[in-house]
C-alpha cells in the first residue's frame, strides 16, 4: 500500500468518527440546535424558542424565576 493511500483511508477514518460523533451528540442531548428552536427577534437578531427545556420567556438558558434575582445584565456583540 502507497502512503497516499494509507493517508487517504486514515483521512477517511477520521471524518467518519467526526461525523459519528456529531450524529450521537445531536441524537442524546436534549438542547438541539437548529432553525426549528430558533425565533427571529427585532432587537437581538434571534433568540432561543422558549420551548426548550431550561430556556426562559426571553430566549436565554435560564429558569424563570432567576430574573427576579439579578438587576443587571449585559450582552457583548464581537462582531468586527
Amino acid at each position: 500500500m502507497s502512503l497516499i493511500e494509507k493517508c487517504s483511508i486514515i483521512v477517511a477514518a477520521f471524518i467518519f468518527a467526526l461525523l459519528l460523533t456529531e450524529v450521537l451528540l445531536r441524537s442524546f442531548t436534549d438542547f438541539p440546535v437548529g432553525k426549528v428552536n430558533i425565533v427571529l427577534d427585532k432587537d437581538i437578531g434571534y433568540r432561543h424558542s422558549s420551548r426548550l427545556h431550561d430556556i426562559d420567556i426571553y430566549g436565554f438558558r435560564n429558569r424563570d424565576d432567576k430574573w427576579e434575582n439579578y438587576e443587571l445584565a449585559a450582552l457583548f456583540n464581537y462582531e468586527q
